[in-house]
């Protein structure tokens, strides 16, 4: 069989970044909650999808960078 859906999976769910925001490791998941639309509930979650926004680790950042 295909393993590469599984090895995708094993990588999401086991793979870290390094959060320049939060000083630590954190999972790609954690950077996919702060790329949709603006916290407006708190505002350390405003602060953290501001720093996101210009992270070399988000995804949509590197989509445009590949793009240009």
């Amino acid at each position: 069989g295909r393993t590469d859906r599984m090895a995708a999976r094993i990588l999401e769910r086991y793979s870290r970044v390094d959060c320049p925001h939060l000083g630590q490791q954190v999972a790609p998941t954690h950077c996919q909650k702060f790329t949709g639309p603006v916290p407006t509930a708190s505002p350390a979650a405003l602060r953290q999808w501001r720093a996101c926004r210009a992270c070399p680790h988000n995804p949509e950042t590197k989509k445009a960078k590949e793009a240009s």
